[in-house]
């Protein structure tokens, strides 16, 4: 099965927590407001990202280009991509992006 096929039926949602999750994180501005916003103790899904940071740091990490890599790798360990884009925290809600 390829991953475009594994990824067929994953939520908008999650396909955009993703690919925008990428735009922000590849600068420091935007990954420093991603953290401060994740990591936030109002967040409602503080100890989940907490709990799944690294992973969520090696799929934002990754280029879009290298996700059949990245899926392989990631079997490897036990996760696919669809499980571990599943663990990305919502950007927007109420808190707002904070900085230190």
């Amino acid at each position: 099965m390829t991953l475009a096929e594994k990824l067929e039926y994953v939520s908008l949602d999650d396909k955009a927590k993703l690919f925008y999750g990428r735009i922000l994180w590849k600068t420091e501005r935007g990954r420093q407001l991603l953290l401060n916003h994740w990591l936030h103790p109002e967040h409602h899904h503080r100890e989940r990202f907490i709990k799944f940071r690294p992973i969520i740091e090696r799929i934002l990490n990754a280029d879009a280009k290298d996700d059949e890599i990245l899926e392989v790798e990631l079997e490897k360990d036990g996760w696919s991509l669809r499980s571990a884009m599943r663990e990305i925290p919502s950007i927007a809600g109420k808190i707002p992006f904070r900085t230190p």
